[in-house]
């Protein structure tokens, strides 16, 4: 709702009140819902395994586009030790992850790729639910954002506003 009156009401509309603003808001979530809602029941009624290729088609694409967002966040907002650096680190290792699951886990892209590429039928394969690839990646961020944080910039620390310990102190003020 707020992408669209940001994006597309506000440039346009000449005195925008903040009750009209709500219901544009509240109508485009309302109409997006049951437009999903409809797309997601015809295609449970699709036969031919639609539902499940869609499912996880979105699954390896959210892993690879969102590159272990969440992680990142996690790190920074948890973490004062959590430097720029190590940060990168982490989320280098995460997208790395995340495309050695997806194009390990899925078996049509593992044997189109083993045909071209021969070697590649011998890469270890990741064995776990395709769904689960984005939080893998998002722990595998984590574990080495953090300790490559503490190995490349052992004495750094962020400042405690930046952190959920800022937050918390703040709302302790309060």
């Amino acid at each position: 709702g707020s992408l669209v009156i940001s994006d597309f009401y506000l440039p346009f509309a000449s005195r925008p009140s903040d009750r009209r603003q709500l219901a544009i808001s509240r109508s485009v979530v309302v109409v997006l819902a049951l437009a999903s809602a409809a797309v997601a029941a015809a295609l449970t009624l699709w036969s031919g395994g639609v539902m499940r290729f869609v499912l996880d088609f979105m699954g390896q694409a959210a892993a690879i586009l969102v590159g272990g967002a969440t992680g990142v966040f996690f790190l920074a907002l948890m973490s004062r030790r959590a430097s720029p650096r190590g940060i990168y680190c982490g989320l280098v290792s995460g997208i790395a992850f995340a495309a050695w699951a997806v194009l390990t886990g899925n078996p049509a892209i593992r044997e189109w790729l083993g045909a071209r590429f021969g070697w590649w039928l011998e890469i270890p394969c990741y064995t776990g639910h395709i769904w689960l690839i984005a939080l893998w990646a998002d722990a595998v961020i984590v574990a080495v954002g953090y300790l490559s944080s503490l190995l490349l910039d052992p004495g750094y620390r962020a400042p405690r506003k930046l952190t959920i310990w800022g937050w918390r102190d703040d709302l302790a003020a309060t």
